[in-house]
């Protein structure tokens, strides 16, 4: 609807509650669109100051508020003595008027000083500047005039001030009004503008609109006989036609005599109006009024002498129709098709000459526009266009305005072109801010910046969505209340606006779907006030990036080019917040790596392929004394002393090859002293190549650590903050190829092309596109082409000799012709995918080192609790890292400990408030509890985590086992009295170090690369548990001396059957030991490793393919010796395979052992597979 119109009518005595009751029936109809004016058409029986002020309280100051008195008023019918109240408002409906004074003394100087007004001056004095303005936008002009009617006392002007109107418009405006009257005293009368009623005056009102109207006017009178001609006149006064007084002339023309004319009105008294020609055989009329005494006729126009007079007559059933006609002409010459209201203006003096109804006349126009509202009044003569196009003066005519509920062709137009480029200004001017913005406030406070400028929206809301939580988040807003904040801060999962995100769906509400759907669910929408609302999706590259929500307080709909313009935009926007989220998350994951380099104390090195040392962490510079040029410099052995640089190449090699574990070899400081250290190296990959990674932890007791760790700057320096957007727009028809009508200056620095290479040649552009991206391209390209749906695409460009990453998009959209028009935008993402590489690097070393060291590197909160913890507590405490975010500070350390912990926190925290150096860190050593009850003793060195504005936010702490030192001073103040306990402290340190090691063992085995490694580290596994469980029987009996081989057998044997238990696998173990045999310890272990090896090799071959099986085992005294028969039932050795001469590595360990034990080895060959060993005990 792009016009609104109400009208009311009140006939109440009081004037101010009559003005407020039909005011408040016309603007009950206003719902959509602000006012654009307010006509007024009154009784003089009102006391027409309170009137007015009545009405323009109801409508408000700023609201053109002008009108007429009357002899009667129009609204769907007629009414007199009343007040009638018509409300227009359109949004291409402008008003403004002016009043010229005292029109019956001076009507040229009450036109000048009407036309001189600021409100309406334009209009006449630069019309050649003002039409072209309204050319531009395709509106026109018209103009509207209540002047004043005949009194007893003046004549009424009209026709000289439409004449003036006509001269100083150069005919630019068309015009229509009518005469004021005052219900028939004929004493005075008025026009009204504002709160105020102006006696003898002009109103001239000029209105601007893109809205189709039209005017006509019609009177049904027709011509009599010949004309009678002017012989003499002046001014409004006929003395003479044909040469004889006017009263004679006319007695004789009409057959009244002139008795019954003196005194009397002419018009009134004969029922006959004058008529002057107008052209196509049409007339005007004027009314002749009273004579004078010298025999001469008033008359409402001014006649020059020579010319011709015609006597009119009424024809019934056209006067009845004048009403309706003069709507029929209106609606033809404006075009109209949908009319949406109708002003009438209808002389008084019709129903008086005529003797028809106003209200038939009425009853006819509502034939013709049966559902549009009427108003008007009863005037003294109308103003109207004639046949001819000129505007005339008239009297016994009825003129119409009429105006239709649909806009002009030339203003639809010009509307779509204002309205297009605007938006376009708009996305260009967002796209340039969204480049530069650095922050998602950045970002999204120029999004809403241009939303807002799009005129439709005044507020807004942006969210992020958390894929954990699949939640929408506020994280900025704009114009809107703190109750609709606090109400609408999340949207949970199963919300609407998270499942139309998630499905990429915009969401609209225009005022009437929010009325009806809206504001029952979400009360707090009508609290606000919001009268229409959207929700954008944000995604970028298929990824939910969050949700663009904006409001208005105002519009109550959102057009079709905004909502383009949204979408558009928030694209846009998403890849912008990707990219600057993407930075984020670097930079977070840059910090970590910092402060995880800077905060471990042991030796990290990044060796490369070719034995020179590429990278290193900040303390081998700090403690070795070496700088980053002369580290670059050296190899891995120049760390060490040169006397025993072969010695460590050596070692590290069998380290790399399973050999061995550690190095002990000392490193070399600058200065020349020696670190005692332990070192561990595996391989892995560093910047994308093969390296090996070497951490050497300082082992000396006695040596402290010096100073706190040095923290490296918390910021890299910021990748490049801007993103180049380059917009451009493409039109392509069914005859034409594809051709660009519009490219940014950014577009051209982008491609490296001048806009008129663009323009003139598009193959410039596409030629850009990289060989091996061509096709994709173009198969993307054709399916928008030909199904108008989005284009989104993201390839390498050549621009010269270069090759950069793009990411394009567009949203096409048809136009009337045919055109199909891409919108869209270019920008290059080459630092985006160098970030994002960047990124997957920095996460991998990250990684390598969480994984690989074995200090505790945590985080807390203030309130003690922890928030993040290294993989590492696992293998040193026994938690999982989701344990131990789950307890208490109560629960991780010893009562003692948490005692302390608490005093260093408060000593801390007091330190602060005396603003002690900000960059301290502190020590301390406290017990903490491992998962299986026992107590750990750990030194942590922990530092403060800080905010933006420097004001501690947590705690950020490494914690190193130092229990074998504090161990070794508990042995050193021990009395030798203790020393049996501290035997068994020592067999239980073995037992539980070696449990370490094959829980090491085993976790390797779950990162082990393929199926030879893994089992060659399940055996590894399975030989070192055999030595602990010899250490596991010296715990339980207290006999360090020996061990009961015979149970130890037995648990052994057994403890290997559970570990290979399978649904598929049934394998029975017998005993055959009569009596138990105690074994020497150190003989025990080589034993145990020799059954080891046996039972494994047997559940892993021996019964492959076979349900079932047996192994049998006997020990048995036999000539002093002790003897271990083994046997089991599956296919036995190869034929050429024997113990001696084995390469594989168990059957090496068993010929290995056996010499160690000085025994003798048998293999009989038969059934299954046999092994006899003898040895002394």
């Amino acid at each position: 609807m792009n016009l609104e119109f109400g009208h009311g009518t009140s006939d109440l005595p009081d004037a101010a509650r009559a003005g407020a009751a039909a005011a408040r029936a016309a603007l009950g109809a206003i719902r959509r669109h602000p006012l654009s004016c307010v006509f007024v058409f009154a009784s003089v029986a009102y006391d027409l100051t309170e009137l007015l002020g009545a009405i323009v309280d109801a409508a408000g100051d700023g609201v053109p508020v002008i009108g007429a008195s009357t002899a009667g008023e129009i609204c769907d019918g007629c009414r007199e003595r009343s007040v009638v109240v018509a409300a227009l408002a359109s949004p291409h409906l402008s008003v403004c008027a002016a009043v010229g004074e005292s029109v019956s003394k001076n009507w040229r100087r009450a036109f000048d000083d009407c036309a001189r007004s600021p409100s309406i001056s334009r209009f006449l004095h630069d019309t050649e500047t003002l039409s072209q303005s309204l050319r531009a936008t395709g509106e026109k002009a018209f103009a509207i005039m209540f002047s004043p009617g005949n009194t007893r006392y003046a004549d009424s002007h009209a026709c000289e001030l439409v004449n003036e109107f006509n001269n100083r418009s150069g005919g630019a405006y068309p015009l229509i009004g009518g005469g004021c009257a005052d219900d028939w005293h004929m004493e005075e009368n008025y026009v009204f503008l504002g709160r105020r009623a102006y006696r003898d005056s002009m109103l001239m009102a000029f209105c601007t609109t893109g809205l189709a109207f039209g005017m006509g006017s019609a009177h049904g009178f027709v011509p009599t006989a010949k004309p009678l001609i002017v012989s003499r006149c002046s001014g409004h006064e006929i003395f003479e036609f044909d040469g004889t007084p006017a009263i004679g002339a006319l007695s004789a023309a009409t057959g009244f005599p002139i008795s019954e004319l003196q005194g009397k009105h002419f018009a009134q008294t004969t029922c006959i109006p004058f008529g002057y020609a107008t052209a196509y055989d049409e007339f005007g009329l004027s009314v002749g009024s009273y004579f004078t005494p010298a025999g001469g006729i008033r008359t409402t126009h001014c006649f020059s002498e020579g010319a011709p007079i015609t006597l009119m007559e009424s024809r019934p059933d056209l006067l009845a129709s004048a009403g309706k006609n003069a709507v029929i002409r209106a609606l033809w010459s404006g075009g109209i098709r949908t009319p949406a209201a109708a002003l009438m203006f209808s002389c008084a003096l019709r129903s008086r000459i005529a003797g028809h109804t106003i209200e038939s006349e009425i009853a006819r126009v509502k034939s013709v526009v049966p559902d549009v509202p009427v108003a008007g009044f009863i005037s003294f003569g109308e103003l109207a266009p004639g046949a001819d196009g000129r505007i005339h003066s008239n009297n016994d005519t009825v003129a119409a305005l009429v105006f239709g509920d649909e806009v002009t062709e030339l203003f639809r137009l010009a509307g779509e072109r204002t309205a297009y480029e605007k938006m376009l200004r708009i996305q260009h001017a967002t796209a340039v801010r969204l480049s530069t913005a650095v922050t998602v406030d950045d970002a999204f406070s120029a999004l809403m910046e241009g939303i807002c400028d799009t005129g439709e929206f005044d507020s807004g809301g942006a969210y992020l969505f958390r894929e954990d939580e699949r939640s929408l988040e506020l994280v900025y807003h704009s114009g809107l209340g703190d109750a609709f904040i606090a109400a609408a801060n999340r949207y949970e999962g199963e919300s609407l606006n998270v499942r139309k995100v998630v499905a990429g769906e915009p969401i609209y509400h225009d005022f009437v779907s929010l009325e009806t759907l809206v504001y029952h669910r979400a009360p707090i929408y009508r609290t606000e006030g919001v009268t229409s609302v959207a929700a954008i999706p944000l995604r970028h590259e298929g990824a939910i990036v969050g949700s663009l929500n904006v409001a208005s307080h105002r519009s109550r709909s959102t057009s079709d080019i905004v909502k383009g313009v949204l979408e558009t935009m928030a694209t846009t926007a998403a890849g912008v917040l990707f990219r600057i989220l993407a930075h984020e998350r670097l930079r977070v994951s840059n910090d970590n790596l910092d402060m995880l380099y800077n905060t471990i104390a042991d030796f990290i090195f990044i060796v490369g392929a070719d034995g020179f040392v590429v990278d290193t962490n900040a303390v081998v510079e700090r403690r070795l004394g070496y700088g980053a040029d002369e580290i670059a410099r050296m190899r891995a052995v120049d760390f060490h002393p040169a006397e025993r640089r072969d010695e460590a190449a050596a070692i590290i090699g069998d380290m790399l090859a399973g050999l061995r574990e550690t190095c002990e070899i000392p490193l070399k400081a600058k200065d020349g002293g020696l670190i005692p250290v332990e070192t561990r190296v595996t391989r892995g990959t560093w910047n994308g190549r093969e390296a090996i990674f070497g951490v050497s932890r300082d082992i000396s007791e006695r040596v402290r650590i010096e100073n706190e760790l040095r923290i490296r700057n918390d910021e890299y320096d910021r990748l490049v903050s801007t993103i180049p957007i380059g917009i451009f727009t493409i039109a392509a028809t069914n005859d034409s190829d594809p051709r660009f009508v519009y490219v940014s200056p950014r577009w051209c620095e982008i491609n490296q092309l001048t806009r008129e290479e663009a323009l003139a040649n598009p193959s410039a552009a596409f030629s850009l596109i990289h060989p091996d991206e061509m096709e994709n391209f173009y198969t993307h390209n054709v399916e928008s082409y030909e199904n108008g749906s989005f284009f989104t695409w993201e390839g390498r460009f050549v621009i010269n000799g270069q090759v950069r990453h793009m990411h394009i998009e567009s949203q096409p959209s048809r136009v009337r012709d045919g055109t199909l028009i891409w919108n869209g935008i270019i920008y290059d993402i080459t630092e985006r995918v160098a970030a994002q590489e960047a990124l997957r690097v920095s996460e991998e070393k990250y990684r390598f080192i969480t994984e690989n060291m074995n200090d505790i590197v945590w985080t807390m909160d203030l309130s003690l609790h922890t928030t993040s913890v290294s993989p590492s507590i696992e293998r040193v405490l026994g938690f999982t890292p989701e344990e131990r975010l789950s307890q208490q500070i109560e629960e991780q350390v010893t009562p003692d400990s948490l005692s302390r912990i608490r005093e260093l926190f408060a000593e801390e925290m007091r330190r602060e408030e005396m603003g002690v150096d900000p960059n301290r860190s502190v020590t301390i050593e406290t017990e903490f509890r491992r998962k299986d009850g026992t107590a750990l003793w750990m030194v942590n060195n922990i530092l403060a985590i800080r905010d933006q504005s420097g004001a501690i936010a947590g705690i950020y702490g490494v914690s190193r086992d130092i229990s074998e030192r504090k161990a070794a001073e508990q042995r050193l103040t021990a009395s030798l009295a203790e020393k049996e306990a501290l035997l068994h402290e020592v067999h239980h340190r073995v037992k539980n170090n070696l449990q370490i090691i094959a829980s090491l063992v085993s976790l390797q085995q779950n990162r082990a690369p393929d199926a030879t490694a893994v089992s060659i580290l399940a055996d590894l596994h399975g030989r070192i548990m055999t030595i602990s469980a010899v250490h596991e029987l010296l715990y339980r009996t207290g006999n360090f001396a020996g061990v009961n081989i015979t149970e130890y057998v037995r648990t052994l044997s057994s403890m290997l059957l559970r570990s290979f238990a399978s649904p598929e696998l049934r394998v029975d173990i017998r005993y055959d030991a009569p009596e138990e045999i105690e074994f020497a310890m150190d003989r025990a272990i080589p034993l145990g490793l020799i059954v080891n090896e046996l039972v494994t090799n047997s559940l892993k071959y021996a019964f492959r393919g076979s349900a079932q099986g047996t192994i049998t085992i006997g020990l048995r005294r036999v000539n002093g010796c002790i003897q271990l028969r083994y046997h089991d039932t599956g296919p036995g050795l190869p034929a050429d395979v024997t113990v001696g001469d084995a390469k594989t590595l168990g059957m090496l360990m068993i010929a290995t052992l056996a010499r160690q034990l000085r025994a003798a080895i048998k293999v009989p060959r038969g059934d299954g597979f046999s092994f006899i060993l003898t040895c002394e005990r």
